[in-house]
């Protein structure tokens, strides 16, 4: 039987001609493009396999694939593999287990439990882990799922102690316990992977309640991107308890192929509070230390923050601490000629006040890896680090977070 005809159009002899060029390419690929140039010479599978120095039958499966197919014919057919253990519903079953889809749906109305799975499911015949028959298989088989999951809320018996994190051994126990599967670690271990599911990790997570969190917000950045020209724009916080820590043993400086050493054992000398005004335009930073945060304090504080910009209009951009409730600061504003105009960032939502931006860089370089002889070897260096800041590193934050469009914004995005 006489070999099919093999005929390249311009392009397709150039990206093979390339393909037996180049240096990093698979064997497989450069094999199959040598037998298709050489297929397209007209010469027999007897005389391309002995100048590749391949089985003849090699050249005809190749050759014959390219005929029929063109290029995607010189792609490797999908195998099927050995048959899976665990069928579509028992994996989907099993990352349900491993999400605690259980213990989050407990309590929920039955339709809601069902969107939940079959958002799941999605999401998994999405990835391409179910394929459409599977996925068809998972989305009836949902109550079964549900109620497998439902097994695992809280511990099954006296005797069983609480969890709050998986590992492969307990995972692997818990989905044989309830019926799912016998399954090894690794087995276990390539369904999450191939789900993408890693129940070990987890994201500190914070929900602000306020209920104006982002007129809160977007009226706060709006002074930090466009403060107004007559004001100053001074964010307030207040760092408590820092610790005045004095190491034990004297610590070893880091050397070429050693790391620096810090001794673990410490005397407390007491602790200070540090309170801090952070000005948007210029960077600087008018700061105040004392031995507690009273209302008192914060009282001395203002007072004293007032005296740093005389005359001048101050909009204060602090959180709802008790201390900095609005009615007390009414009589202080009339006293000082209603110059001060407070903003309180939304609850739990303290990344919004810039001076938590020079709180962190503060601990970074004085408080850490930090050792103080007595209260008053803190306290001049925190007015020295102060000074130093001023002097010659005050500069303005980069802030880039422009707050959330409103209602009107948005519709104006929408038309356009």
């Amino acid at each position: 039987m006489r070999a099919p005809a093999v005929v390249l159009t311009a392009q397709q002899r150039q990206d093979f001609e390339r393909l037996n060029r180049a240096a990093t390419a698979e064997q497989r690929e450069v094999l199959r493009a040598r037998v298709v140039l050489r297929a397209a010479e007209d010469l027999s599978n007897i005389d391309i396999a002995q100048e590749l120095r391949v089985d003849r039958k090699t050249v005809g499966k190749w050759r014959s694939r390219f005929a029929r197919r063109g290029a995607e014919g010189l792609e490797d057919a999908p195998r099927s593999g050995r048959p899976p253990k665990t069928d579509a519903v028992a994996r989907c079953q099993i990352v349900a287990v491993a999400c605690s889809l259980g213990s989050q749906v407990e309590g929920s109305k039955p339709e809601a439990v069902r969107q939940e799975l079959e958002h799941l499911i999605a999401q998994l015949t999405g990835k391409g882990v179910l394929g459409a028959n599977e996925s068809q298989q998972a989305n009836a088989a949902a109550d079964t799922i549900y109620h497998a999951a439902c097994r695992l809320r809280g511990p099954r018996a006296e005797e069983e102690p609480a969890r709050t994190r998986w590992t492969l051994a307990t995972l692997a126990q818990a989905v044989a316990d309830a019926e799912i599967a016998h399954l090894s670690a690794s087995s276990l271990w390539r369904i999450l992977n191939q789900s993408e599911l890693k129940p070990h990790r987890q994201k500190m997570w914070l929900h602000s309640p306020d209920p104006d969190f982002k007129r809160k917000v977007t009226e706060i950045c709006e002074l930090y991107l466009r403060p107004p020209p007559d004001a100053s724009v001074i964010c307030i916080d207040e760092k408590t308890s820092i610790q005045i820590l004095r190491r034990i043993h004297p610590g070893r400086h880091a050397m070429p192929g050693r790391l620096a050493r810090e001794e673990f054992e410490y005397e407390r000398q007491g602790t200070l509070c540090l309170f801090a005004g952070f000005e948007v335009q210029t960077g600087q930073v008018f700061g105040r230390l004392r031995e507690a945060r009273t209302a008192w304090d914060t009282r001395r504080f203002m007072e004293d923050l007032a005296s740093w910009r005389p005359g001048r209009k101050i909009h204060v951009v602090w959180d709802n601490l008790n201390t900095h409730a609005e009615a007390q600061w009414q009589d202080f504003n009339r006293a000082h000629g209603s110059r001060f105009h407070f903003h309180y960032t939304p609850i739990h939502a303290s990344w919004v006040n810039q001076v938590e931006c020079f709180f962190s860089i503060f601990s970074k370089r004085l408080l850490e890896r930090s050792s103080f002889s007595c209260p008053e070897d803190f306290v001049w260096k925190a007015r020295t680090f102060l000074a130093h800041w001023n002097q010659h590193e005050a500069k303005p934050f980069r802030w880039r977070f422009a707050g959330y469009p409103s209602q009107a914004e948005l519709a104006r995005v929408r038309a356009a």
